[in-house]
């Protein structure tokens, strides 16, 4: 078995609520992303990004001591980033779903969404949330989003091609 084929462990991070969480959580998953491609790694650490973020201003303060957990795990040719929190108010995870089930029709276009909520946040200066967080993930990270929402937790996965192997140089 080639190291480009052989199976990974996966990646589990406990997101804390400190200040170092989204650097401290891109350096574990940095650790699991040896020998992907710089393109792979480039938008893992994106959504990493991206998804700790949401952990920390979105999840539940009351369940645990930190704002969630985010796995990056490799199946084939696949990789797949999952973020698992609390839910602390059912309006941003009902906002969530209906935005996943929006990017997640044929005819929805990642950027045209991107390209659309850029220009309200230009008219609305002072906006309480820019929620472009999953958007960047389909647009720049070119990942396909899904959830699961259950009565206490949410559950958002990225997926996305992976190559396996790092161009040499």
């Amino acid at each position: 078995m080639s190291a480009a084929t052989e199976p990974r462990a996966p990646c589990t991070i406990r997101v804390e609520r400190g200040l170092s969480a989204v650097d401290d959580a891109m350096r574990a998953a940095e650790r699991a992303l040896s020998g992907c491609s710089d393109e792979c790694c480039e938008a893992v650490l994106l959504a990493v990004a991206e998804l700790s973020q949401n952990l920390i201003k979105y999840a539940s303060r009351q369940s645990q001591p930190y704002a969630g957990t985010i796995s990056v795990d490799f199946d084939a040719d696949r990789v797949r980033v999952r973020a698992k929190n609390s839910i602390e108010s059912s309006e941003d995870s009902a906002h969530v779903a209906d935005l996943i089930a929006k990017l997640s029709l044929p005819e929805t276009v990642p950027k045209e969404l991107y390209r659309v909520r850029l220009r309200e946040l230009l008219e609305t200066p002072t906006p309480a949330r820019t929620r472009l967080g999953l958007l960047r993930l389909a647009n720049e990270g070119g990942f396909r989003l899904s959830c699961k929402l259950g009565p206490a937790e949410l559950e958002i996965i990225a997926e996305r091609h992976c190559d396996g192997s790092r161009p040499p140089g």
